[in-house]
């Protein structure tokens, strides 16, 4: 079977305005994406869009033929943190980026399919198989793992 590479535009890293997201996503709208990340990542406290903002944003990109991956916190360290992830799966029925082990947990309780992100640190065989039990339907590599390694 042959595998088809695919161009994915990962979440924003930075903290920008509302106005400066929309703009972004309305630019990588228009380009030929075939997977595109959205979500906060770096901190929870970062609040320039809603979740209510974010949906509309992964509506506007599927309904141009895109997939959307709603990424998630690459730290998840409160309740509040773990409430928002639920009402976001909750609210869509979209895959998630899990750069935590807890949004794996909460993929997996609601059986739903999730991408392996860059944060969970996942380097063998083995940890690949206890994600793909619990859903992972892709993995995105460590940035620091070599070629040698894949």
């Amino acid at each position: 079977m042959a595998i088809t590479p695919q161009i994915s535009v990962a979440p924003v890293p930075y903290f920008w305005s509302r106005n400066d997201y929309l703009d972004y996503y309305a630019r990588i709208a228009e380009l030929p994406v075939d997977v595109v990340y959205v979500g906060e990542t770096v901190c929870s406290k970062r609040k320039a869009l809603s979740i209510s903002d974010w949906l509309d944003i992964a509506a506007v990109l599927r309904d141009l033929g895109k997939q959307v991956v709603m990424s998630t916190l690459t730290l998840i360290e409160s309740e509040s943190e773990i409430s928002y992830l639920r009402s976001l799966l909750k609210a869509s029925d979209y895959w998630i980026e899990a750069n935590d082990m807890a949004a794996v947990e909460i993929a997996h309780s609601l059986r739903r399919p999730f991408v392996a992100g860059t944060a969970l640190n996942a380097y063998n065989l083995n940890t690949l198989k206890c994600l793909r039990r619990s859903g992972m339907q892709r993995w995105q590599p460590p940035v620091e793992i070599s070629r040698d390694a894949l």
